[in-house]
């Protein structure tokens, strides 16, 4: 008898453990990047799989965490700070350790920041706006002082932050990834139709720019170093200046030495190549793999490197 009771608990909590971690390959498999034949909507579809997941199973603190990341991404930002403390309520009492309670805590951060933000947008600048902002400000210096307890450092708190601020970028690009970009209608300065189907087989960065920004020229060096170190590797640079005037885009072109093919859009985020892909910012781009497909959405900074190479081993066949 005993036996058998012993045997029906193992069986009740293996089911127990089963049911908690359903979720996650159906989640995984919408918010991996690499995924194929995805469709859209995949942002909505895995919220929705969590939602009904955390109906049977409340106590479930990481399917909680990835809840308040997929509320943040969609900007319900009051949503998000009340996942991500119930997922740290569940962690602390579980005793999970630092690492889950930190990302909790990140997320929770980001979230209350965002908030305030979109309230202060709000406010006529004033009173209102500058006591609101006393007040907010106190409670954002407590959760980031939870936050850099817990992980042990002011770096450590730092980086959580970082990496949850990528992964939303990422969370609200996903219905891109794996797509084909559109077509660009423009011919180069050369006066070469544009065929993005002709870069196949290699790794191409496409980057709206222009001179406006203070880091542009910046920005623009690092993009040229990258190219260069991986040309004969097999990646491409095409470039679509939005300045106002052709000769600022020749004049950049030529004090930095950009030696990657050119479009001259003109008209700012009004050109129609900006219109049709949707740019409200410079530099904005994406990174294509060898099959022509959106790997990486506006990948610069320091890890365009690592992002390059990545897609250049996978066109290799390394993983």
């Amino acid at each position: 008898m005993v036996r058998s009771v012993c045997l029906s608990l193992l069986v009740f909590a293996a089911a127990g453990a089963q049911a908690q971690d359903a979720w996650r390959a159906e989640v995984d498999a919408l918010l991996d990047r690499w995924a194929e034949g995805a469709s859209d909507r995949r942002l909505e579809r895995a919220h929705e799989i969590l939602v009904s997941h955390l109906v049977r199973v409340p106590d479930d603190p990481e399917a909680r965490l990835e809840l308040s990341r997929l509320e943040l991404a969609q900007d319900k930002f009051r949503a998000a700070i009340t996942a991500a403390d119930l997922a740290l309520e569940r962690f602390q009492a579980t005793e999970r350790g630092a690492n889950f309670e930190g990302q909790a805590l990140a997320v929770s951060l980001l979230a209350a920041r965002y908030l305030v933000h979109e309230q202060l947008d709000g406010l006529e600048q004033g009173e209102d706006a500058a006591r609101y902002l006393e007040q907010q400000s106190a409670a954002l210096e407590g959760r980031r002082m939870a936050l850099t307890k817990v992980l042990g450092s002011e770096e450590a708190a730092t980086e959580a932050l970082a990496r949850e601020v990528r992964r939303r970028q990422t969370l609200q690009t996903l219905d891109l990834l794996g797509g084909v970009p559109r077509p660009l209608g423009t011919e180069d300065i050369d006066g070469k139709a544009v065929d993005l189907t002709r870069y196949r087989g290699q790794v191409l960065l496409i980057v709206f720019w222009s001179s406006t920004p203070v880091d542009c020229a910046a920005q623009l060096r690092e993009i040229e170093a990258v190219r260069e170190a991986h040309a004969e590797a097999g990646l491409s640079v095409l470039g679509i200046n939005l300045d106002p005037a052709r000769e600022t885009m020749d004049a950049v072109i030529e004090a930095l030495g950009l030696e990657w093919r050119h479009v001259y859009g003109g008209k700012g985020l009004t050109s129609p190549d900006a219109q049709a892909w949707g740019v409200k910012q410079v530099p904005s781009g994406v990174l294509l793999d060898a099959g022509g497909r959106i790997r990486y959405v506006n990948p610069w900074g320091a890890d365009l490197e690592a992002k390059v190479q990545d897609l250049l081993q996978r066109r290799d066949g390394g993983r």
